[in-house]
């Protein structure tokens, strides 16, 4: 079963965009101060959205710690995660995907299938490339 911490970094932020069907995704800080979903697998997430908001509302945002994190492929515990273009978590392989950042590291998961929610420690703080060897 998929759970959170109880006590991670949490930061609200408001919404740049609707992001109601993105409870459990990774976000974006842009240059105004929002937040927004990533959309690139290239991008520097801030966190991983914990609520459903629309445009201009609150948006709760975990930084550092452990949550959920819906997954964009099958996950496994102890695979590192990135975003996906769609703000879900996918693998990210050391030495391998050198255009992604890895951005926490999965410790459970329900099941590991696309869809799913996994469980995951996220540091979005200083994250680095998937350059060097695991």
């Amino acid at each position: 079963m998929a759970y959170e911490a109880s006590q991670p970094l949490k930061h609200t932020f408001v919404a740049g965009e609707d992001l109601t069907a993105a409870q459990y995704h990774f976000v974006t800080l842009k240059t105004d101060g929002t937040i927004e979903l990533c959309d690139a697998a290239t991008e520097y997430p801030i966190g991983v959205l914990q609520n459903k908001p629309d445009e201009g509302q609150e948006a709760e945002v975990v930084i550092v710690g452990i949550t959920k994190l819906v997954a964009g492929e099958d996950l496994d515990p102890l695979d590192f995660v990135s975003t996906g273009a769609d703000g879900r978590g996918e693998a990210a392989v050391h030495g391998t995907d050198t255009t992604v950042y890895v951005n926490g590291q999965v410790i459970a998961t329900g099941s590991s299938a696309d869809g799913t929610i996994a469980t995951v420690v996220v540091s979005c703080i200083n994250q680095p490339r998937a350059v060097t060897s695991a």
